[in-house]
């Protein structure tokens, strides 16, 4: 059994850093899919807990062009992400926002620093493509509450649908259609109701086919064997949904990793910004309220997976609930009568999230790195001596960043070329007598 801190590690940049758990058995699985196999994805799913189908078709097509190129990968990502963040400005302008307020919106949407786990890492492409549906969804239906046109209605509700089939998050959207109910003019608000009650009809028609596709409610289980789903507990969504889902989003910092002397000074700045804008800001209280309403109504599908750590690990669940964090401080600089005071104000928060999105990101570029040198260190032993090999004590996350305790035989494969089949994970207790593994 080798340390793995003591591999050399390469510097990776956003780009072109390596992929990481999961990344590699299900892009391995998809690569080997055909176009049939795709479509059986929509009646039967692969994996018993989740029903994704729209995720793992953008899978497939990724595979087309990208193959086994992780910068490849990742630009899709980034791409999305960009998308993601030009929607969340057209939303803040159709919800009436001034253009410099709608600009913090989106700025702090597309740089908060809790992205680099759901941007970073391709596996977490079904939360920013399911937020990328959500967010076309919710400026057709703006759309069509402006104009009364019934084909971006109709397109809204496609969007609906395309959105729950890539992640189960995507059910919140009725509840975030009602809290628009405050942001929108008086004569528009019989519109957002009825809305809100043909997404109902459309999650709910999308819940029964999954619950049919997948013969259950589907999702993560817990240790014994209990599905999470229908595992709820009061005080742990409690503590989820009062306390630590506005620490991450107000405070998202990877406290696993030294801060260092500039983002303790950015944290001050942010600190400040914050008691400026609560003593001069003097927005519209209801408004605010709403866009606070879009947090929870975003948390509430997740809720029992956000009981989120110091070290930011599993911050891709806050991938959707920043863009009500993101609106409520756009509302707030709108608040600020003096220019001078919401320039500084917002200079201040955003010059926090820029420099703690750098401090997060830095363990997103290393420790996928470390996780390629090993299989790459496993590879180089299986070329030397064909025996297999068993590699035990594979942690499933390193600072907050999921490493390779899945996936990594396609992980030496995709680094190595060796076959996926001589490396065995998990301890050597219980195999056996004829299992010839070496272990590593």
């Amino acid at each position: 059994h080798r340390d793995l801190h003591s591999f050399p590690t390469r510097r990776s940049s956003d780009l072109d850093a390596p992929l990481v758990f999961d990344d590699y058995r299900h892009i391995y699985d998809v690569s080997n899919e055909s176009w049939r196999g795709v479509l059986r994805w929509f009646t039967s799913p692969s994996h018993a807990a989740f029903f994704r189908p729209i995720g793992f078709v953008s899978y497939f097509v990724d595979c087309l062009w990208a193959g086994r190129d992780p910068l490849r990968w990742h630009v899709t990502g980034f791409v999305v992400h960009a998308v993601n963040c030009m929607l969340a400005y057209l939303f803040g302008r159709q919800l009436r926002v001034s253009r410099g307020a709608a600009a913090v919106a989106g700025l702090m949407f597309a740089i908060h620093a809790s992205r680099p786990e759901a941007v970073g890492w391709t596996d977490a492409r079904f939360d920013v493509l399911a937020t990328c549906f959500v967010l076309i969804s919710l400026t057709l239906l703006n759309h069509f509450f402006d104009t009364g046109r019934q084909r971006s209605f109709a397109l809204a509700m496609l969007a609906a649908v395309l959105a729950i089939l890539t992640k189960e998050a995507a059910y919140c959207l009725p509840l975030l259609v009602v809290c628009l109910i405050p942001l929108r003019e008086r004569q528009d608000r019989r519109s957002v109701v009825k809305a809100a009650i043909a997404l109902s009809t459309v999650c709910a028609v999308g819940f029964v086919y999954r619950w049919w596709s997948l013969g259950g409610v589907g999702g993560y289980y817990t240790v014994d064997g209990r599905q999470l789903n229908t595992d709820f507990n009061l005080l742990r969504a409690g503590k989820a949904l009062i306390f630590r889902l506005w620490t991450q989003l107000v405070f998202p910092i990877n406290w696993s990793v030294d801060l260092g002397i500039s983002l303790k000074i950015a944290l001050f700045a942010l600190l400040v910004a914050m008691v400026a804008a609560s003593w001069f800001a003097w927005p519209s209280g209801r408004r605010l309220v709403a866009a606070l309403g879009m947090v929870l109504a975003s948390a509430l599908p997740v809720q029992q997976l956000l009981l989120i750590g110091s070290d930011l690990n599993g911050a891709r669940l806050l991938y959707l609930p920043v863009l009500g964090i993101a609106l409520w401080w756009g509302l707030l600089m709108e608040g600020l009568g003096d220019r001078r005071l919401r320039f500084s104000i917002a200079l201040g928060v955003l010059f926090f999230h820029a420099i703690a999105l750098q401090h997060n990101q830095r363990m997103w570029r290393e420790v996928p790195a470390l996780a390629r040198n090993a299989c790459v260190q496993v590879g180089q032993e299986l070329a030397r001596d064909p025996r297999p090999i068993r590699v035990r004590g594979l942690p499933p996350s390193l600072h907050g960043v999921y490493f390779i305790a899945n996936g990594f035989p396609e992980c030496v494969l995709f680094n190595s070329g060796q076959d996926p089949r001589r490396v065995r994970t998990g301890d050597a207790v219980g195999a056996s007598a004829d299992d010839t593994a070496r272990i590593q």
